[in-house]
């Protein structure tokens, strides 16, 4: 859902705290929402992808059958 390119996508942010209630927020806590890929580079059908959901900290694992993630 979210995400972009790079490996890890969370806005540009580098730092990032899970809090005692589930949420994921920023520096400012704020809730914040993002993606980390991961993937063996010379086996495209290895890509997974976790998305966090920012204000409940719920994850969604995602797995690239080379048309979309599913």
């Amino acid at each position: 859902m979210f995400g972009s390119a790079r490996a890890v996508d969370f806005g540009g942010l580098t730092t990032v705290w899970f809090l005692s209630d589930g949420s994921l927020v920023d520096a400012a806590n704020l809730p914040l929402s993002g993606t980390v890929f991961v993937g063996i580079a010379t086996r495209p059908l290895s890509a997974r992808a976790v998305t966090v959901l920012g204000p409940t900290g719920r994850v969604q694992g995602y797995k690239w059958d080379s048309r979309t993630w599913r």
